[in-house]
């Protein structure tokens, strides 16, 4: 989804439970602008929650095994 599209689902989540549940948003993304600017969204909105996943930003490298 695009961003507008996912600022548009909450929206629609948000109008769906009309305060009769509470919504979260994930916020998650490889760009850390776009988390943000979600973020900054679904508080503007109303949002209850949000998520954000952590990207993973590291390898492992255990080098070549030994043979038993």
């Amino acid at each position: 989804m695009s961003v507008e599209e996912r600022k548009r689902s909450l929206e629609i989540a948000i109008d769906a439970a009309a305060g009769r549940a509470q919504t979260i948003m994930s916020c998650s993304d490889q760009n850390i602008d776009v988390v943000m600017d979600l973020a900054k969204h679904a508080e503007r909105a109303g949002a209850d929650y949000i998520v954000v996943h952590a990207r993973q930003c590291f390898t492992f490298d255990f080098g070549p095994r030994k043979s038993q």
